[in-house]
């Protein structure tokens, strides 16, 4: 392969990465773990309803004092507010793609020129490095554009230096407590051309200087300059993304399934700058900058997983191309690149794959929830853990709520401990409700134990529940709530008969999206006998949850119950497609049952053969009958012999079989 021709192949194959990526990230819907994105359009919404900034919670929070709020990312914040306002969700989501392509382009770009034919391979690291950055849409986006931005201009666009002033000052009211990374940057390219005799040319040093005084243009001036350097220790505990990355971690390079990790990734990338920065050292072709960006993103990474996209594109001006002694090709060589390729397209594929609706995947927002205290609480004081603050101040402005995770720069480590033991602790629980005299109690579904310990305060009482939170209501203070509402049932382990038809459909109207709702209606169905009505809730399952496989087994059984065997079978493997391994067993147990319907008994015992491990002693007794069964079903009879013989160890062959039949006959059918 000639040189040009190489080339040439290797753009092709950046370009074609970049639309990957890109396109499949468009269509990623938002996912709720992270709800940092409502914090910001909640805080958008005030600063255009009132025209200023917002200077302490007391617009929200029910806690006292009222917290200070330093709005560091004030422009972001009326910039989504406006963009959600204009065209919802997939505004928003169009200008994460539009950041995101921006980003790689000009990394791209930045790489040709320093890289040469190391360019294609460390753009395909620094893809998967940055992609899962990208799925949340928070003020960060715009400071890995503002970095692309300084890089491309620094090492391929030095008269455009001009407008680095421009865009720090943009950077900074976007997201202002990123400054250290601009003083970086600019400081950087500053200092460098002096520590070096000759070189490449330089940035004027006026509009770097300028950058430098970028945070002050800002309307929180001075007082931003302490953000950035806010004490972590509390809260890595429980802010993942601020821990410290392990040794035992950053030593692990894995590639599992055909997949490169993100981390693997990023840690190939600052190899190849390490790497080169020594060659560079080597040839006396060394540029300071150059290290101290890539040393900068090295002590900000260590500093906590959040910036391990900073790290990343910190990195890219290090690096250099191999000399043409040791990027000669060979046959062997290119075989070898061409497979390598591969590895990042199938990783950016797994890395994207969507399990829930667009343009919001709402499997873990208490949507339910929200919707019944628009409706019933709107101007009530909701006590709710922190992680859920975010989106109920969204959708509640009126509300007088707890807290968000905007910790340490709004709320300290101790508010979040004390709001943690509310739904942790009884004693936390008491202190919580006597000291802040909540009207409702939002519980997430994961606190454990929660409907016990708040069984010992008997004027709450449980009126609605979705698939993030079970909702208690104050009989003494909202009695009307309590009277029309009351579910008289365990909110965490609900029971169909107990809520009631009647009352499942009013739930549902208020939360259309809630599968633990949408199952709960559909086996009351189910019991009653009305497959049509099971069949509606199951679309509307698939519908607004696509990658759970609940939907996917509610309608299997109902088509299954109505003899439509083949269409059972279809929703059946769908669904078993679907779930993790922990879930598949049902879903298989299915497909096997409805082979076995369709009078097919080898497929039958294959597919579930395929799903249990026969030889494994741990397999549960149930489903060793099952398998043993379709064995005898399929002529199997070595294989049905040796299944049975495990399930009635000391008992005579002959009488083996009749066994099985009264023990399948008592099990439930699948």
């Amino acid at each position: 392969m000639t040189r040009g021709l190489a080339e040439r192949a290797g753009l092709w194959y950046a370009a074609g990465l970049l639309a990957l990526a890109v396109g499949l990230l468009s269509w990623l819907p938002l996912r709720a773990g992270d709800q940092d994105l409502w914090v910001h359009l909640s805080a958008g919404r005030w600063m255009a309803e009132h025209g200023g900034l917002p200077r302490d919670t007391a617009s929200f929070s029910f806690l006292e004092p009222p917290r200070p709020i330093v709005a560091y990312s004030w422009l972001f914040q009326r910039l989504a507010h406006a963009l959600e306002g204009l065209g919802g969700y997939p505004a928003l989501l169009g200008v994460r793609s539009a950041l995101f392509a921006f980003t790689l382009a000009l990394s791209l770009a930045v790489l040709r020129r320093r890289a040469g034919r190391l360019a294609p391979a460390a753009f395909a690291l620094l893809v998967l490095a940055l992609a899962r950055h990208f799925v949340a849409v928070r003020p960060f986006l715009f400071s890995y554009a503002a970095i692309a931005w300084f890089l491309y201009v620094a090492e391929c666009r030095p008269r455009w230096a001009w407008s680095l002033p421009v865009a720090a000052v943009l950077w900074m009211n976007l997201h202002g407590v990123y400054y250290p990374v601009l003083w970086l940057l600019a400081g950087a390219a500053l200092a460098g051309p002096w520590l070096r005799r000759a070189g490449a040319e330089r940035l004027p040093p006026a509009p770097l200087a300028l950058c430098l005084a970028a945070p002050l243009a800002t309307p929180a001036g001075f007082a931003l300059l302490p953000q950035a350097f806010l004490p972590l220790e509390g809260v890595r505990g429980f802010v993942a993304e601020l821990a410290r990355p392990e040794l035992g971690e950053l030593a692990t390079w894995t590639v599992a399934r055909g997949v490169l990790t993100p981390t693997t990734a990023l840690l190939g990338l600052l190899a190849l700058a390490g790497g080169s920065l020594a060659r560079a050292a080597e040839a006396r072709d060394a540029r300071p900058e150059h290290a101290a960006l890539w040393a900068g993103g090295l002590a900000l990474f260590a500093s906590g997983w959040r910036f391990a996209a900073e790290a990343a594109l910190l990195s890219l001006a290090a690096l250099r191309g191999p000399s043409e002694r040791t990027a000669s090709a060979s046959r062997t060589r290119a075989v070898g690149l061409a497979l390598a390729a591969v590895l990042p397209v199938v990783s950016i594929v797994d890395l994207y794959r969507e399990p829930g609706a667009y343009p919001l995947a709402n499997d873990k927002l208490p949507l339910g929830v929200a919707a019944f205290l628009q409706r019933f609480g709107a101007e009530s004081r909701v006590l709710h853990l922190a992680t859920d603050g975010g989106y109920l101040a969204w959708t509640l402005p009126g509300a007088k709520l707890a807290m968000d995770m905007r910790v340490p720069h709004v709320f300290t480590a101790e508010d979040y401990y004390e709001n943690r033991d509310a739904f942790s602790t009884l004693q936390g629980l008491s202190r919580a409700v006597e000291r802040w005299q909540p009207d409702f109690v939002a519980a997430p579904l994961f606190a454990a134990g929660f409907e016990s310990r708040i069984r010992t305060l008997p004027r709450f009482v449980p009126v609605f529940f979705d698939d993030a939170a079970a909702l208690y209501v104050d009989a003494q203070r909202r009695p009307e709530v309590a009277e029309a509402w009351a579910l008289g049932a365990d909110p965490f382990r609900p029971e169909p008969a107990r809520i009631g038809a009647g009352r499942l459909a009013r739930m549902l109207e208020l939360a259309p999206g809630s599968a633990r709702l949408r199952l709960a209606a559909a086996e009351l169905a189910t019991a009653g006998g009305r497959f049509d009505e099971v069949l509606a809730h199951a679309d509307a399952l698939v519908r607004d949850h696509p990658g759970r496989p609940a939907g996917r087994l509610v309608r299997g059984d109902a088509l299954r119950a109505l003899g439509r065997l083949e269409e059972a079978l279809a929703d059946y493997r769908r669904g078993a497609s679907l779930a993790a391994s922990p879930d598949r067993g049902p879903l298989c147990r299915r497909v096997a049952a409805a082979l076995a319907d369709l009078r097919r008994p080898s497929e039958a015992y294959g597919a579930f053969r395929g799903c249990v491990a026969e030889d494994d002693p741990a397999v549960a007794p149930p489903d060793r009958m099952r398998l043993a069964a379709l064995a005898i079903l399929a002529g199997r009879a070595e294989e049905a012999e040796r299944q049975l013989s495990r399930l009635y160890p000391g008992v005579e062959a002959g009488r083996r079989p009749a066994l099985l039949r009264a023990d399948l006959a008592r099990l439930r059918p699948e």
